[in-house]
């Protein structure tokens, strides 16, 4: 796979970097669901996190990617 990119552009730039960042996210929302704690000091705090992960998740991407 090859992908070029214009970084004069930056709007092309700020697309790109959009997508990394919120690809990052959703791995680290999805791991803070994999290691599903049942502490529940814990559990509360990986709710707040993962509420707080979906609002910007759907700032970064657009989706509201509310899979939890």
């Amino acid at each position: 796979m090859k992908i070029t990119l214009d970084l004069t552009d930056s709007m092309q730039v700020a697309q790109v970097l959009d997508a990394i960042v919120g690809a990052h996210l959703k791995s680290s929302k999805q791991e803070i669901i994999k290691w599903h704690s049942t502490h529940p000091d814990d559990v509360a705090y990986d709710t707040k996190v993962i509420e707080a992960l979906d609002v910007v998740i759907e700032y970064f991407t657009g989706d509201d990617d509310d899979q939890t």
